[in-house]
């Protein structure tokens, strides 16, 4: 019995010790209308394109000006209060380093998959490129390295098309709510993952989000469900636990043998 609770003891800890996918952290709500992404705190509109969807824009493209209004007016699924994505400094201040780096060693640019952006004590500081990088674990077009941060290498496992739990993620610029200047605002190209100062005039196109989990508690929207690593995990234990119970040795059959039940209990090897 003794190696038996060891052997679990261990396989959980393996278990534990595996990379929970980045979808793990986005929760459905309204049925899969909207995602709530726990590390960031914001739901994200499954529609990424709902701009074009509600025929407000040709294709979804949008200035800057017009895509900030488009989402301060919205009202989905009952519910107000929508805004762009957005960023600040990596290094915590007003100012934007604007030089380009291939790591997300400055805030233009590329980033690592997996890290994203995000200030010295870690915390993330573009949701769009956390949503990029993270959540559905894509890979800039240039290869990171930190010897070399102002390079384009061709990254080799570029480009990808990972979508995670929404029907579709355009490749076009999206907009954040940062201005860069007095003529241009922040964006993240969700195609090749490069995150730059964009004329304001330019078209993008404007992913909803809203501040917290916002569509929690409305009405008839459905619970909270498991994580999907944590449903993972439950279910793999369980059938480690079945699987053990299956093989341990019936004690009624060998009272009635001659058997004898070996002290240590029934090994899974």
């Amino acid at each position: 019995m003794k190696s038996t609770r060891s052997f679990f003891c261990s396989v959980a800890v393996l278990l534990l010790a595996l990379p929970l996918t980045a979808q793990a952290d986005l929760l459905s709500r309204a049925n899969g209308q909207a995602y709530y992404d726990t590390v960031l705190d914001i739901t994200w509109l499954a529609d990424a394109n709902y701009a074009r969807t509600t025929g407000y824009a040709s294709y979804g493209l949008l200035n800057w000006v017009d895509a900030n209004t488009f989402a301060r007016n919205a009202t989905v699924l009952g519910v107000t209060g929508w805004r762009l994505p957005t960023l600040s400094s990596i290094t915590g201040g007003a100012s934007f380093s604007l030089g380009f780096s291939n790591n997300g060693s400055t805030d233009a640019g590329y980033a690592i998959t997996g890290q994203a952006w995000a200030s010295a004590s870690g915390a993330v500081t573009s949701e769009l490129g956390y949503l990029f990088y993270v959540d559905l674990l894509r890979t800039g077009r240039c290869l990171p390295s930190s010897a070399d941060p102002q390079s384009c290498a061709g990254n080799p496992a570029w480009p990808q098309n990972n979508k995670g739990p929404f029907a579709a993620v355009p490749g076009f610029s999206f907009w954040t709510d940062v201005e860069a200047g007095a003529s241009s605002a922040w964006s993240v190209n969700l195609a090749s993952g490069q995150q730059a100062p964009t004329a304001k005039s330019a078209t993008g196109m404007a992913w909803l989000v809203h501040p917290g989990d916002a569509l929690l508690t409305a009405q008839g929207l459905d619970p909270v469900p498991v994580p999907a690593a944590g449903w993972l995990f439950g279910s793999a234990l369980f059938g480690w636990v079945a699987v053990a119970r299956r093989r341990q040795p019936n004690p009624i059959r060998l009272a009635a043998s001659s058997a004898s039940v070996p002290g240590s209990g029934t090994s899974l090897s």
